[in-house]
């Protein structure tokens, strides 16, 4: 009745429109709002995460779909965002907090609040990472903390900021860190010259 695949890392779910259950789960794929029909096929859509497990969820209290229903890299992928999302809530929730405490130990001349600590801890514990706090909440230290927590894994950070506040964060990472600070001076040719 209902095949759920990966397909270009959206998930994707098609129906048979024979099963004697396929209004009942094409009404519950309808209420959601990232359910997307895939071009020419009508009976395919893809959906977004959240919506994917709300679906699912729903499925499942009815008894329309099983595991078999769904291929290994969906299943796979699936699996993969649940832990990635789990780890996500572990940090928000302070989970690894003490371990960014040692790593920073002595390391940083400020002592970050709670909720900086947080936020270099998600730093510290992704690939990639964005930091898009409200102005005053202490970006520059969350970012220089998770440099120095990072020091024994890499070796050089290259921080790109306006000129207008080039003398401004080069004196923060004085303030906040034991860390030397180059300046490159800006355009083209003096910056190649340097």
């Amino acid at each position: 009745m209902i095949k759920i695949d990966l397909v270009r890392k959206k998930l994707c779910v098609s129906f048979d429109r024979t099963h004697p259950h396929y209004q009942q789960a094409y009404f519950i794929l309808r209420s959601l709002l990232s359910a997307k029909s895939s071009g020419s096929n009508s009976n395919q859509w893809s959906l977004s995460f959240d919506d994917f497990i709300t679906f699912k969820e729903k499925l499942d209290s009815r008894g329309l779909v099983y595991d078999r229903t769904m291929t290994v890299d969906a299943h796979n992928y699936l699996k993969d965002i649940q832990a990635l999302d789990k780890r996500n809530q572990d940090i928000k929730n302070g989970v690894f907090n003490d371990h960014v405490y040692q790593l920073l130990d002595d390391n940083l001349k400020t002592t970050p609040y709670k909720d900086q600590i947080t936020g270099i801890s998600y730093l510290v514990n992704n690939y990639r990472a964005g930091l898009f706090d409200s102005m005053g909440v202490g970006k520059s230290l969350q970012a220089l903390g998770a440099v120095t927590a990072l020091k024994g894994k890499v070796r050089r950070t290259l921080i790109v900021c306006p000129k207008s506040v080039l003398v401004g964060f080069s004196r923060e990472i004085q303030k906040h860190t034991y860390l030397k600070s180059l300046t490159i001076p800006s355009g083209r040719k003096t910056a190649l010259d340097f």
